[in-house]
């Protein structure tokens, strides 16, 4: 049930669903010339319109929750941070291993 939900979810989410229009375009395109020259070219603009950091930004805003603020920080029993990998040669650690940039990024944060 989960593979149909992420499969449907597809369907609608970018680029699938620009690219969706472009096929229907060629579909449509043997029989209505012009019809089918207008979606692919519709289909075209959505394609690479989602493809822009405008879009893409303006789409995560919605999906991203805000980070947390400092007087809900309080409240927290517990954060949670991924990490963003490890430095295995870290000499100066017992253990020999230290988290590298990306991960002390996060942490900092």
């Amino acid at each position: 049930m989960v593979f149909i939900h992420h499969l449907v979810q597809s369907f609608f989410l970018p680029p699938l669903n620009a690219i969706l229009i472009i096929l229907l375009g060629l579909f449509i395109l043997r029989s209505k010339v012009e019809l089918g020259k207008a979606i692919i070219l519709i289909g075209s603009i959505f394609l690479y319109l989602q493809a822009t950091p405008f879009f893409v930004y303006s789409l995560a805003g919605f999906i991203e929750k805000p980070p947390i603020s400092k007087k809900d920080l309080d409240t927290v029993n517990a954060l949670v941070v991924l990490g963003g990998g490890i430095r295995t040669n870290a000499y100066e650690y017992p253990e020999k291993y230290s988290v590298n940039t990306f991960t002390l990024a996060r942490l900092q944060y």
